[in-house]
């Protein structure tokens, strides 16, 4: 009932906000933008000297391990960018931020990186049409995203992505007019060349968030489909080579919201999530090992801090947390955590830094 309170205070604040005529400015604004951006990447490689070598294994020639590539949307709630921008983490547990790029207008962007290519799916910017459109690229040099065409995906709503050191792709996100759960993948063979596999129902639900290791190993977290339920699912997959997914694991693990996911080469998982009481903005870590038969142990859970929108990478035992500060739809300041995963299973946080103001992040590392 509390939560169900909270959308329709949000949905008729929103809309309240917006005029008219600030939209349709907005909207030939986005337009513009974006079709400049098509015209000026009609090749996915604009210059092959700046950008990293990559091998057949899935080596790269000359950038840091250590990057970090995050997506939001801007801080205002009738704006429509999208952003991206890249770090790295030094030896002291900070990031070490670039520039901040805006690359598209749209909505609930996500991102996978492997250390050489980056994929990233969003929704269409227009509230009422939910259609899904993905693009990928390689970090130049200068650290910035050199990346291909926009291309139309399907049609839905809240996608999540992620991608492993050979190219595997998977991709889950909700359906267009219901709470049904569709996942997707592909590969990268080339740096102009991606091809999906055919998409396919996994279940009923709401906020999917997907991880894939190198093992193509497949962790996809979400949210029960009823807004008076806060039941969240974990479901544990196998990545075939055709593309398909065996999953293995599917239960129940919590109450809670907005759960996002991370799973390393060691078979650990990293899931965050909020508080599902509207009058709590906690957030909480869990960390848990997949077995041989694909069971889950969960080895510990905590509360870390208080605020939105939670989103989490994990690789070995470093982990980098993103979420918008507490104070519901107003809040845009956005935090980075770096924590490491100790030998008794806990997490030991670095640090907790305002690194710029937002909206719906997506990190991986």
């Amino acid at each position: 009932m509390k939560r169900k309170i909270l959308t329709a205070i949000t949905i008729s604040t929103v809309l309240f906000s917006c005029t008219e005529n600030t939209s349709k400015l907005l909207e030939k604004d986005y337009e513009k933008n974006e079709r400049d951006q098509l015209r000026n990447s009609s090749s996915f490689i604009t210059n092959s000297d700046d950008l990293v070598s990559i091998d057949p294994n899935g080596s790269t020639s000359s950038l840091s391990q250590d990057l970090i590539i995050e997506v939001h949307r801007d801080k205002d709630l009738d704006d429509d960018r999208l952003y991206y921008r890249v770090g790295e983490l030094d030896a002291s547990n900070t990031i070490e931020w670039k520039s901040i790029e805006y690359y598209t207008a749209g909505n609930h962007p996500s991102i996978g990186y492997n250390g050489h290519n980056i994929f990233e799916v969003h929704r269409d910017k227009d509230t009422y049409d939910d259609l899904l459109y993905y693009r990928y690229g390689t970090l130049s040099n200068d650290l910035k995203i050199s990346w291909s065409n926009i291309q139309f995906m399907t049609a839905g709503n809240q996608p999540s992505v992620d991608i492993n050191n050979s190219n595997n792709v998977v991709e889950v996100h909700r359906g267009k007019t219901d709470n049904d759960l569709y996942f997707r993948t592909g590969t990268i063979t080339s740096p102009t060349s991606f091809s999906w596999k055919n998409i396919s129902f996994l279940t009923t639900g709401k906020y999917p968030d997907v991880s894939i290791n190198d093992s193509n190993i497949v962790v996809e977290v979400h949210e029960d489909k009823d807004e008076s339920d806060d039941d969240m699912y974990i479901w544990i997959g196998e990545l075939a080579s055709n593309g398909s997914i065996s999953w293995k694991t599917k239960q129940r693990y919590t109450d809670g919201i907005r759960p996002s996911v991370s799973v390393n080469n060691s078979n650990i998982i990293v899931e965050v999530h909020q508080d599902p009481d509207f009058f709590d903005s906690g957030m909480y870590i869990w960390i848990g090992r997949i077995n041989s038969d694909f069971s889950i142990t969960w080895l510990s859970k905590s509360r870390y801090t208080d605020g939105n929108e939670p989103t989490v990478s994990v690789k070995g035992n470093k982990i980098i947390e993103m979420h918008r500060a507490d104070g519901g739809r107003f809040s845009t300041q956005m935090y980075y955590r770096v924590g490491e995963i100790l030998s008794n299973n806990t997490v030991s946080w670095k640090n907790n830094v305002p690194y710029t103001r937002g909206r719906l992040p997506s990190v991986s590392f």
